[in-house]
């Protein structure tokens, strides 16, 4: 390892631990909890352990696709807010660059999509797509942002499969998105720390870490990043742990007990 490669080690180090800190030393903030589903039995079961907002889908084995009328309208009834995803079922629809560029069919598609789980009543969409070569599709997001209108809009985990992190960051701010569900370009939310730490520190748009958050691990996620929000199915299976609907209320429970509201 050369010096220049140790001080930029050493320097990231103390800034992290710089980060931790500041977030022990400061009053407890509230942290808020996003709860991923595909099934009404489920999002009920998380908003009654204290999910603080739903993101629905279809089809979470295919990473999320745009949720049957049905989940969306007993899914608002809950109480809590409501961001159904729209990605329609392509030809395509892997989680990589490829997956999420879309061609002109898929795009009016996701736009359809789009229109019709807002207009049964979702508080917004969460969305993405990625040019040929990796970039932000910025002109279908500014489409996107035009017809959520008075609702959230969220660039989904596209994000982390974009050619340049940086690049893609400010054509998602400058396509006029309000949350960016993000894992840091990274397998799991815990290896993408350090991007998700200066993704927050800009503070240039909302910042939802995602991908492999329990309660074992939030804790460190949050003082590392200094993120106000986590997401996640939380639907990993244990012994013991009894169905699905009782499984996430009982990770979501744990995480309560971590983030008091």
């Amino acid at each position: 390892m050369s010096n220049q490669d140790r001080a930029a080690r050493e320097q990231a180090g103390k800034e992290r631990a710089g980060r931790e800190q500041a977030a022990l030393n400061s009053p407890a903030k509230r942290i808020t909890i996003e709860v991923c589903v595909d099934d009404i039995d489920v999002a009920r079961a998380a908003v009654d352990a204290g999910a603080d907002r739903l993101e629905i889908n279809s089809r979470l084995d295919l990473d999320g696709l745009t949720p049957a009328d049905n989940l969306v309208t007993e899914s608002v009834r809950l109480g809590v807010p409501v961001i159904a995803m729209a990605r329609p079922d392509t030809a395509n629809n892997r989680f990589t660059a490829a997956g999420f560029c879309y061609s002109e069919v898929d795009k009016r598609r996701l736009v359809q999509d789009a229109d019709r789980v807002l207009q049964l009543g979702a508080h917004g969409i969460a969305a993405g797509a990625l040019l040929a070569d990796g970039a932000v599709d910025e002109p279908f997001l500014q489409e996107l942002r035009e017809i959520c209108t008075g609702r959230q809009l969220v660039f989904h985990r596209a994000f982390d499969v974009c050619e340049d992190w940086r690049r893609a960051l400010v054509s998602i701010v400058r396509g006029g998105a309000d949350r960016l569900l993000t894992s840091g370009c990274a397998m799991k939310a815990e290896q993408g720390v350090p991007v998700l730490a200066e993704m927050v520190e800009r503070d240039e748009i909302e910042i939802l870490p995602a991908s492999g958050i329990s309660s074992a691990n939030a804790e460190t996620i949050v003082k590392q990043t200094g993120c106000s929000q986590i997401h996640g199915s939380f639907s990993s299976a244990a012994i013991g742990t009894g169905t699905g609907p009782e499984r996430v209320a009982a990770r979501i429970r744990e995480l309560r007990v971590l983030f008091p509201r």
